[in-house]
């Protein structure tokens, strides 16, 4: 949603009313709500662009770096330079790098190294993938048993409650219900009265002049769109535009059809905020962040190019030392302080 003018209710003779301050009050934040909106749909459009430009780059230089070693490795296994304890080592490191490299980029050219160094093969494993990779006791699995919960009893007198009807409460809440559908009929019945009143003023069907009706298209596209969307607001700004409100008309609007034009209006607010979280958490799971550090573009364009910085310097540190595990002192010299965690 786009919107061309703020519009606002004043008044020079009298104090404007808690009505009119209110649809001030939301039109201003519809307003901005919209404006950070579309702020964020591009701030989106602009980081995927750059991980598709910057970063996958720089991670497919280091996963083909990543398979260079594990390659290189596998030629050194059988160096004579190697004690049985550091061929264990050997094994245990080239297992675990091929084994992250096939799942998690599927870089099946690695699975017989894999299967090589490790005491159980890669289709073995894919045979029970959940023993392997999730820690699953597949021997006791079958012998587990779900329980079925018990059916709550609070829940149950609290059913009863709600429908029993006693003291009149029941009925009081039906008339609630009632007064509640009225209003929300009210709240509809604004939107569409604007609707209409464009509808009278701009359906092109009737009229014989080409270029006119090509005007008209185009504005009732505009209106019918906001519309279906429930967007007073823009309705509102759209009669402005075209004419057919004017500002005095905007003053005199009485409290009871404000009242129902702000209903409205905090509906878009509420559909904004929610629509601006969604963006914030899209984000927020693109960049691998958690969406609670994540309340602003700013924030997230902050992290994304520490990222991105903390990216190039892995990726050149690690092709710097490739030659290193080509070299069978070099390597001898790493597996001194590895650990194998068995």
């Amino acid at each position: 949603m786009e919107n061309n003018l703020i519009l606002q209710i004043n008044s020079l003779t009298r104090k404007i009313s808690k009505q009119q301050a209110e649809f001030n009050r939301l039109t201003v934040k519809i307003e901005a709500l919209s404006m950070e909106l579309k702020a964020l749909k591009e701030g989106y459009n602009t980081i995927h662009r750059r991980i598709l430009s910057e970063a996958y780059p720089l991670q497919q230089r280091m996963v083909a770096d990543r398979i260079t070693i594990v390659k290189l490795l596998n030629n050194l296994y059988n160096h004579d330079i190697f004690r049985n304890a550091d061929r264990r080592k050997l094994a245990h490191l080239m297992s675990s790098l091929s084994i992250e490299l096939i799942r998690q980029e599927g870089i099946v050219e690695l699975i017989p190294i894999f299967n090589t160094y490790n005491e159980v093969t890669y289709e073995e494993m894919m045979e029970k993938p959940d023993a392997y990779f999730l820690g699953v006791d597949w021997e006791n699995q079958n012998d587990q048993h779900q329980v079925v919960p018990e059916p709550d009893e609070n829940w149950e007198r609290y059913s009863h409650k709600v429908h029993a009807d006693k003291n009149g409460k029941s009925g009081k809440k039906a008339g609630n219900a009632e007064r509640r559908v009225l209003q929300e009929q009210k709240q509809s019945k604004s939107v569409r009265s604007v609707y209409l009143e464009l509808v009278k003023a701009f359906h092109p069907d009737r009229e014989l002049d080409e270029q006119e009706k090509d005007r008209k298209t185009e504005i009732m596209g505009r209106v019918t769109e906001a519309y279906r969307s429930n967007d007073l607001l823009l309705l509102l700004n759209l009669q402005m535009e075209y004419n057919h409100i004017d500002q005095g008309k905007l003053d005199l609007l009485a409290d009871e059809q404000l009242l129902y034009y702000n209903r409205v209006l905090k509906q878009q607010v509420t559909e904004l905020e929610k629509q601006k979280m969604e963006v914030l958490q899209d984000l927020a799971s693109m960049v691998h962040l958690s969406p609670d550090t994540c309340d602003s573009l700013e924030k997230v364009l902050f992290q994304f190019n520490k990222q991105v910085k903390n990216l190039k310097t892995d990726a050149k540190n690690l092709h710097q030392e490739i030659n290193s595990w080509g070299d069978p002192y070099a390597v001898r010299e790493f597996l001194k302080n590895y650990r194998t965690d068995d």
